[in-house]
């Protein structure tokens, strides 16, 4: 295989004696991935920016994005959450209320 595209930004701690685990999705427009240092990542898929750095308390073990909806992301970590994410033009868009001490 030959690498094609390189985002930055993705955080493991194990060592490399030790199995690592990467929990990642892909969707058209982005890339997602959860992390060992309490977040997950989002990317522009195509110019392989960061986009957001999404907050957990613990590792993150799982994204996925909503296949009906590119928009909506959701995390789950053994902080024992899952949490679901949308950009803040789409929250005004869909006009829904977000827990202000959450955001």
């Amino acid at each position: 295989m030959t690498e094609v595209k390189r985002h930055y930004g993705h955080k493991a701690y194990s060592s490399n004696e030790e199995l690592v685990f990467i929990f990642l999705d892909v969707c058209q427009l982005y890339v997602a991935s959860g992390a060992e240092d309490k977040h997950g990542y989002l990317w522009d898929r195509y110019y392989g920016i960061q986009i957001a750095k999404l907050s957990h308390t613990d590792v993150v073990n799982s994204v996925t994005f909503n296949p009906r909806d590119q928009e909506m992301l959701v995390t789950a970590s053994d902080d024992g959450t899952v949490k679901v994410w949308r950009s803040k033009a789409m929250i005004r868009e869909m006009n829904l209320e977000i827990d202000e001490k959450n955001s």
